[in-house]
C-alpha cells in the first residue's frame, strides 16, 4: 500500500496537526515495509527475486555478450527447489485438513470395530482393513499418533 493508495479521511486531515499527519504517514510506510519484507521472505517473493536475477543475466548476455548459462541454470535449480518445497508444504497442509482430530478419531473407531468383527486372519490384517475403509493404514497410524489417540 502506497501513500497515494491510502485514503486519508479529509476530516481527519483538517483536524489533525502536521506532526500527527506525518506520524500517520510514517506508520503507513512502516506497515508497507513490513508487508514487503514478509512477501520477500515468502516462497513467492523468493521466486520472483530469482526470476528478476535471471532477467538481469539475460540482459547482460545480450547487451555485453557475457555467457551466463551456468548462473542461469543454478538460479533455475533454486526456483525448482523452492517450488518442490511449496508442494511438500501444500501436501502436508492438505493432509492436516483431511485428517483433523474428529475425522481421525472416527476412522480409528471404524477401523477398530472392523478388526474386532473380522473372523478370518485376512480380515484382521491392518493394511487390508484400512484399504477396505478407504484409507491407508500408515496414514491412520501416523495421524492417530499426531492426535495422541494411541495407547502407546
Amino acid at each position: 500500500m502506497r501513500y497515494r493508495d491510502y485514503e486519508l479521511d479529509e476530516r481527519d486531515d483538517n483536524e489533525m496537526s502536521t506532526g500527527a499527519y506525518f506520524r500517520r504517514l510514517e506508520k503507513i510506510a512502516e506497515e508497507e515495509t513490513a508487508a514487503n519484507r514478509a512477501y520477500n521472505a515468502s516462497p513467492a517473493g523468493r521466486i520472483e527475486k530469482l526470476h528478476k536475477a535471471i532477467d538481469a543475466l539475460r540482459h547482460m548476455h545480450y547487451d555485453q555478450g557475457i555467457d551466463s548459462t551456468d548462473q542461469e541454470a543454478e538460479l533455475r535449480k533454486q526456483i525448482r527447489a523452492i517450488e518442490e518445497e511449496r508442494a511438500v508444504v501444500a501436501a502436508a497442509e492438505a493432509a492436516e485438513k483431511e485428517w483433523d482430530y474428529e475425522t481421525t478419531k472416527a476412522r480409528k473407531e471404524a477401523y477398530n470395530e472392523m478388526v474386532r468383527q473380522g473372523k478370518r486372519p485376512c480380515d484382521r490384517d491392518p493394511w487390508i482393513v484400512a484399504r477396505k475403509l478407504g484409507f491407508a493404514f500408515s496414514d491412520l497410524r501416523d495421524n492417530a499418533r499426531r492426535h495422541e489417540l494411541t495407547s502407546r
